[in-house]
This record gives C-alpha cells, sequence and structure tokens, in this order.
C-alpha cells in the first residue's frame, strides 16, 4: 500500500462502526465494487443513516451514498412516517414536541384536531410515551399505525391488521406493576370504529392476534423463537409496541388499537416497490384517521 490517506469509504463496507485511522490502517484495505446483492444488503440495514463523511471522501462515494439513502427511504417507509402524515393528511399542522427528538405534529383532519406521534421502537419506548399522553395530556383514544412482519400463510405482502390482541414474552407488565401476563386485548369498541370504517372505505381487514417481541425477527433463528408462543393460535402479525400500549392503556382506563400493514413474510425474500407500499401504507393511515374522527 502507498502512503496516500484510505478514504474511509474503503472500510466501512466490513463495518460501519469500525474505527479506522484514515492516515495509519493497520489493515490491509481494497476497494471494489459492490454488487446488487450488497447494494440489497445495505438497504436492509440501518447502515445508510450512519454514513460520515470527512474531507478526504470521494465525491464518487457521496453520490453512491444518496443515491442509496433515497433508496433506503423509499423501502423503509416507516422512516419519517409521522412527517409524511402530517404532510400529506393535516392541514394547518403544528410541531408540538421535539424532547429526545421525537418530533410530534398536530393539525386538522376533515375538521377534527389530530395529533401523530412517534412511539419510538419496541415496548419500553411505547409505554413512555403512551403514558404521558395518557396521563400529562388526557388522551382518550390512541391507534399505532405501522409496518410488520407476518409467518402467516393466509396473509400476503401489504394486507393491513388490526389486532384484537397481543401475546408477548416481554417482562414489561411486571416490571411495570407486578403483572404476570403475556396475553392482553385492545379496545373493542376503538376496534369497532375501524372495523366499520373500513368497510365503507372497502378495505380489506384482517382482524385477529399478533405477537409484540422484544427482537427484531431479521436477526433470530425465527423457527426456534416461535416455539416460545402456543402453536394453537393462529397469530397474524409479528411487531414490537401493541403489548405494551394496551397494557398502559387498560392501566389507565383508555382506549388503544393497532393498525400495521404486512412488509415482510418472515422465511422469504419477497419484496414490493416503493410505490405499492406507500399505497398500502395511505389506505391503513385514512383507515386510521377516518376512524379516530369517527363520532
Amino acid at each position: 500500500m502507498n502512503d496516500e490517506p484510505i478514504p474511509y469509504e474503503y472500510t466501512c463496507w466490513e463495518s460501519i462502526l469500525l474505527d479506522v485511522e484514515a492516515e495509519k490502517p493497520e489493515i490491509k484495505l481494497e476497494k471494489r465494487e459492490l454488487n446488487q446483492k450488497d447494494i440489497d444488503k445495505l438497504c436492509l440495514s440501518d447502515y445508510v443513516q450512519n454514513w460520515f463523511f470527512d474531507e478526504i471522501t470521494s465525491e464518487e462515494f457521496k453520490v453512491f451514498i444518496d443515491n442509496l439513502s433515497e433508496k433506503y427511504k423509499s423501502n423503509n417507509f416507516d422512516v419519517d412516517l409521522d412527517k409524511y402524515i402530517a404532510d400529506n393528511f393535516l392541514t394547518d399542522v403544528k410541531i408540538v414536541n421535539n424532547v429526545r427528538n421525537m418530533t410530534a405534529y398536530t393539525g386538522f383532519y376533515n375538521g377534527e384536531k389530530i395529533t401523530v406521534f412517534p412511539s419510538g421502537m419496541g415496548i419500553p419506548s411505547v409505554g413512555i410515551y403512551s403514558y404521558e399522553l395518557y396521563n400529562i395530556y388526557d388522551v382518550e383514544e390512541i391507534i399505532r399505525i405501522g409496518t410488520s412482519g407476518s409467518n402467516n400463510k393466509n396473509l400476503k405482502l401489504l394486507d393491513v391488521v388490526l389486532a384484537d390482541s397481543a401475546y408477548t414474552m416481554s417482562s414489561f407488565p411486571k416490571a411495570f406493576d407486578g403483572d404476570n401476563i403475556n396475553y392482553i386485548e385492545s379496545d373493542k369498541k376503538l376496534n369497532q370504529k375501524i372495523i366499520e370504517t373500513a368497510k365503507t372505505k372497502n378495505i380489506n381487514l384482517n382482524v385477529g392476534p399478533i405477537i409484540t417481541s422484544d427482537i427484531f425477527d431479521p436477526y433470530i433463528d425465527f423457527t426456534k423463537y416461535i416455539k416460545n408462543y402456543d402453536s394453537n393460535i393462529d397469530y397474524l402479525a409479528l411487531e414490537m409496541e401493541a403489548f405494551g400500549l394496551f397494557y398502559i392503556a387498560k392501566k389507565f382506563n383508555k382506549k388503544a388499537a393497532a393498525l400495521t400493514t404486512i412488509v415482510d413474510i418472515i422465511g422469504t425474500h419477497e419484496s414490493i416497490s416503493s410505490s405499492d407500499r406507500q399505497n398500502s401504507l395511505n389506505d391503513m393511515i385514512k383507515l386510521a384517521l377516518d376512524a379516530i374522527t369517527l363520532s
């Protein structure tokens, strides 16, 4: 190797978190062209949001990352979903929270005042924000919307699921209030509003139990993991927040529901176009907004 500085992009493919001195690398590095498989792998990870640059980063690589970021955003529509809803469905929008970088928006939908608030990831995070919304801001109803995976043979990509209950292995209920439970139901009245709205909008709604996991399913042996749950129950989806939301709502006599769009069929490599995903999520978003404003 020569004495010229090595751009960081030569090393970050192996690990974006690898700390390498660009001027004095201690490992042999080779520049290679990324194939489509490499790019797809990057797009399915969180790496794209963590690229960093310095004065020796090549312009060619910056363009590559810009293009990769656009693909990442289109293939992972949960990114800035709250802002997307505020920009495309609400009027007279104001930012009402930016604490902890959790940007929340309040605006109007069909004349009704609506707040869109991010939940963060996982039961502990949604537990914090639902607790504060219910107890500090006197919110009565929360509908979680988002994406999920599924291993249910009767479901396909972009199907919309309404959770009538959630199962979990989480210790959150015990830690919160000493409750030894792993099953909880969502609010029946709020669910009924969603079901009625779906019928009027001709949206096919799959209603049933889901799993709320503390683990992101692509990172685990799912065949081994699913054995922790009752094989006699026909779970529709796997996500990471609904149980926590339902639990906090029950604790304070509030209402909660959860809608998810299936974007991952677990155990397969099925994919969908960004436009198809956006259109499906639009249906779910409008369903939630129409239901929450239904008197």
